[in-house]
């Protein structure tokens, strides 16, 4: 079916084409030779990036958008009474959901799947990395901004597509790949899945999926049920010395991670020492693991995989040093979720001299309610913290969830270095007084964060100039 709609249809609508996966695939289609336009309520750096592509882009959604589209694709994140979805549905339009587009191309080549419920955008951008060190040319979906492209896409001639693939709707059952790579498995949108036990489902329909003549990487920690179900070949990865590929002697040095390497399997078994990944963060490492995982298991040059490695560029909002001012460093990071916050205060504890504070803006009231006392646990971590209002992501408000609950139980605690701020003057204000030469601070969520904290940048040059 897929085939016949590329075969007859030529123009495309994404409603949502300003989010990250959306605007990735937008691209990718357009990329084919098929006309794009598509629709948003905000206007964005992913719009505009689309639109010097040549593609139409619409402020707002209304049914005339889509009266000239053959196909109509959306999001888990478009409502079902969306004036545009409903309109194409009554029109007799094609409609897709983006993951059922996105399988059309996981046809055409052959396929590598990244999945996890955090460190996946850094993982397929190291498989990415090396790919193109081996001058293998392929084709990206990645679910961030890449530096090495300064895009979340790129469209190559070589076999491979390397894809980031979301989990926090369950579409993902329906991918099915050559191979796939597990970052880590995290109870995490819980506004989706009930408990562990129904993501853990999730991962396990998704790893069925892969090809019997593929593999599968998975991290040592992995506790998931029914793995023992899962056909193809494994490859594990990790810090332990039974696995296939485990990194050892990791240390910081300036503003690198230095690691050993051994490789356990294949022709090119044995240690590497001495391997320089340019990114701060020991958990970063785990990520260059997975992707030497796959690079060695295709037999790829361990030249090419540590040039891949070492030459790796990283991807915007994830732990990126954005600025310096007076010996402090201000670093924006895309970590939401308890666990990846608490990863990158560890990263930024590595940098700093002097204080790590975090600015850090709440994502979506379901994931407060459901982490409550994991995120006063780990704001308790930092010197301060400064927090903004909950970003809401279309989620009603949650009785007893907002961010003056967060900063009034984590007192409670008994750390007192907590306030909540939300407009970006009383931000940089507040910084001016409490920053001092070796500090770090770090901007934390997955909502508008990022611009928040540029206006509090650019306040802060004023105010020191």
């Amino acid at each position: 079916m897929l085939s016949d709609i590329f075969s007859s249809c030529t123009v495309f609508h994404f409603i949502g084409i300003g989010g990250i996966g959306m605007s990735a695939l937008a691209q990718l289609v357009h990329g084919y030779g098929y006309i794009v336009q598509g629709s948003d309520v905000n206007v964005n750096n992913n719009t505009e990036r689309l639109k010097k592509k040549g593609i139409v882009i619409f402020t707002g959604h209304h049914h005339s958008y889509v009266k000239d589209a053959h196909v109509v694709v959306y999001s888990s994140a478009i409502q079902d009474n969306n004036v545009e979805l409903y309109s194409a549905i009554l029109s007799c339009k094609i409609v897709l959901h983006r993951v059922d587009l996105l399988l059309y191309f996981l046809r055409l080549k052959r396929s590598i799947c990244v999945v996890g419920s955090h460190g996946k955008t850094t993982t397929t951008g190291l498989i990415s990395s090396i790919f193109e060190c081996a001058n293998m040319d392929p084709t990206v979906l990645i679910g961030g901004i890449a530096n090495s492209y300064n895009n979340n896409v790129k469209i190559g001639k070589g076999d491979w597509l390397i894809v980031e693939i979301d989990e926090s709707d369950g579409k993902m059952i329906n991918a099915s790949c050559e191979i796939a790579v597990i970052t880590n498995v995290d109870l995490e949108h819980i506004d989706y899945y009930e408990n562990y036990n129904a993501i853990e489902d999730a991962f396990i329909k998704f790893l069925k999926g892969v090809s019997n003549t593929g593999f599968v990487v998975l991290p040592d920690d992995i506790n998931i049920k029914g793995l023992e179900d899962i056909n193809c070949n494994k490859v594990n990865y990790g810090g332990s010395l039974n696995n296939h590929v485990y990194a050892s002697n990791i240390r910081q040095e300036r503003n690198v991670i230095v690691f050993d390497v051994t490789i356990a399997f294949g022709i090119q078994r044995g240690l590497y020492t001495d391997i320089q990944l340019p990114i701060i963060g020991n958990h970063n490492v785990r990520n260059a693991t997975a992707a030497i995982s796959v690079a060695v298991k295709l037999d790829i040059s361990i030249k090419d995989v540590i040039k891949g490695i070492e030459s790796f560029s990283g991807v915007k909002r994830r732990f990126s040093l954005i600025e310096e001012i007076k010996g402090v460093k201000f670093i924006d990071d895309y970590a939401h979720h308890p666990t990846e916050i608490e990863a990158s205060l560890l990263s930024a504890s590595c940098i700093a001299q002097r204080k790590v504070i975090g600015i850090i803006q709440p994502h979506r009231f379901t994931r407060v309610k459901y982490f409550f006392s994991d995120f006063v646990y780990v704001f308790t971590k930092f010197d301060y913290v400064i927090l903004t209002n909950v970003y809401s992501a279309g989620e009603e408000e949650i009785l007893h969830c907002s961010s003056s609950d967060l900063v009034r139980v984590t007192k409670e605690q008994g750390f007192y270095n907590i306030v909540l701020i939300d407009t970006s003057d009383a931000i940089a204000e507040m910084l001016s007084v409490i920053t001092q030469a070796g500090d770090v601070v770090i901007s934390m969520g997955a909502g508008n964060i990022t611009n928040i904290f540029y206006n509090v940048i650019q306040k802060l040059k004023v105010f020191y100039t």
